[in-house]
């Protein structure tokens, strides 16, 4: 692969044309193009083969198939804007691990 030094422009008439299709776009088409001459659709065939894989590579095709029927989920950002006072005692959180019995106990009295 060739290196480019920093701040040299780039050599003229390199890079895609414009209206020029990407050489993996026309592949992709090309291969879809023929299997649908055969009057065969890819998701089709993949499920005909599932019988013949083993568990592991057949929960990762279902996996990867999953992705085109349901949503994914996106990771939530949260922002907390905390006008408190950072050197109050009165909201710190004691988060040290508690035996059953203390579990126990707690539970009991939030009960209450």
């Amino acid at each position: 692969m060739a290196k480019f030094a920093k701040g040299v422009p780039k050599p003229a008439g390199s890079g895609i044309k414009k209206g020029q299709k990407q050489t993996r776009t026309l592949v992709k088409k090309q291969v879809y193009d023929l299997l649908l001459e055969a009057n065969k659709h890819p998701v089709t065939e993949l499920m005909n083969l599932l019988p013949e894989l083993n568990p592991k590579d057949r929960a990762r095709v279902w996996l990867e198939l999953l992705q085109y029927v349901s949503p994914k989920l996106s990771a939530q950002a949260v922002t907390i804007d905390d006008q408190r006072d950072p050197q109050s005692e009165e909201d710190v959180i004691d988060v040290t691990p508690l035996s059953n019995d203390e579990l126990i106990k707690q539970a009991k009295e939030t009960k209450e």
